[in-house]
């Protein structure tokens, strides 16, 4: 089902102009509205992705900062194997580095695109 372009045009969503080279055809192109309206919904998109994204990754560093608090007690509680839990551990570190300049981009991105 297509649209006719004269509607369109009426309505101020096509701007037209007549084809040089044929002055009975005319050539169609999206008005300004049509092209802010398209930004807007791109804009939305991404929008709704980073904060998906943003939400997943906060609940991920969540987890893992309740993890890493747990294993630094577990260490006290048990020094005899301190040195098994201090690999445990280091790993946990390492991921929560991970999810916090993950966090970082996206709240870069967010300022840079929103």
């Amino acid at each position: 089902m297509s649209t006719d372009p004269n509607v369109l045009y009426k309505c101020g969503y096509l701007t037209r102009k007549k084809n040089p080279k044929n002055s009975k055809v005319f050539l169609y192109t999206e008005a300004q509205p049509i092209v802010d309206y398209r930004a807007k919904k791109i804009n939305e998109k991404i929008e709704k992705v980073l904060k998906e994204k943003m939400n997943t990754i906060s609940d991920s560093l969540n987890t893992k900062s309740k993890e890493a608090v747990f294993i630094s007690e577990l260490k006290v509680e048990y020094p005899e194997i301190a040195c098994q839990i201090d690999v445990i551990q280091q790993e946990h570190l390492q991921i929560l580095n991970d999810l916090s300049t993950k966090k970082n981009v996206i709240k870069n991105l967010c300022n840079i695109l929103i």
